[in-house]
């Protein structure tokens, strides 16, 4: 397994809200929202993953909000 590949575990994606990114991943590649979710379970805030990753604001906000409810 690679580095990038031990960001993914079962137990690092447990949580995240497939449901409610669903409406941006036709223009949000999938990997880059994976790795804002972990980014987001380390407590970055949404304004800092939506620069560094480019990604909307409001899906990085989704994916701060349900790494709330993860804890």
């Amino acid at each position: 397994m690679t580095e990038v590949e031990d960001w993914y575990t079962p137990d690092t994606m447990a949580g995240f809200p497939l449901e409610e990114v669903q409406p941006y991943l036709g223009s949000c590649p999938l990997g880059r929202v994976h790795t804002g979710w972990v980014l987001a379970i380390h407590r970055h805030e949404p304004a800092w993953i939506a620069g560094h990753l480019d990604l909307p604001e409001p899906l990085a906000e989704v994916l701060v909000a349900a790494a709330e409810r993860r804890v």
